[in-house]
């Protein structure tokens, strides 16, 4: 029995489009690490990574053509990762804020 009737084959423009978006934003990211931007060069270079990571997922992972169930999988473990690193960096940000106690 097949499961998977309706899988479409996506087109070779299709992946050219996804690749030339990818080296496009690769491009972007090489560019924006040589100019100085001060405290907003991880953040920018983090925004590039993620949507980098969104096309892999909408186009190669196939996320545009899955079942609603499947998005909100891929989304809930997203918005995990994103709350661990929210916790994870408001630990590592708020160490210097506690006053340490006198050495021995």
């Amino acid at each position: 029995m097949d499961t998977h009737g309706n899988h479409q084959i996506p087109s070779a423009a299709t992946y050219v489009g996804v690749f030339l978006a990818l080296m496009v934003l690769t491009a972007i990211t090489v560019g924006a690490a040589m100019v100085d931007m001060g405290v907003l060069n991880t953040p920018i270079a983090l925004a590039i990574a993620g949507t980098k990571a969104t096309i892999v997922m909408y186009f190669f992972m196939e996320l545009r053509h899955a079942p609603p169930l499947t998005r909100m999988a891929a989304i809930a473990g997203i918005a995990f990762l994103a709350i661990l690193l929210i916790l994870v960096f408001g630990d590592y940000f708020g160490r210097g804020l506690l006053a340490r106690p006198p050495a021995w």
